[in-house]
């Protein structure tokens, strides 16, 4: 990779949850494909560990895209807290 591009990872039991909320994944079909459209922006997606993703996307996105993960978290916390 090169310094275009950014690298986020999510870790915990929630993470697969979070990022099913922008993308179209499902842990039960496997993909030909780790190339993904998250919330509009190119991302390269794959599991490195139980509980364990990482998100590649181009640096200019990183913001952006941290800002929104960050909010899907807090909305996975409360979810979690409420049950």
């Amino acid at each position: 990779m090169t310094s275009g591009y950014a690298v986020i990872e999510l870790t915990g039991a929630a993470a697969f949850a979070v990022l099913q909320l922008r993308i179209e994944i499902s842990s039960q079909l496997p993909s030909a494909s780790v190339a993904r459209l998250f919330s509009g922006h190119v991302a390269l997606l794959y599991a490195s560990g139980p509980a364990r993703y990482r998100l590649h996307c181009q640096a200019a996105a990183l913001e952006s895209l941290w800002e929104l993960l960050a909010t899907f978290a807090k909305q996975a916390d409360s979810y979690a807290q409420e049950t």
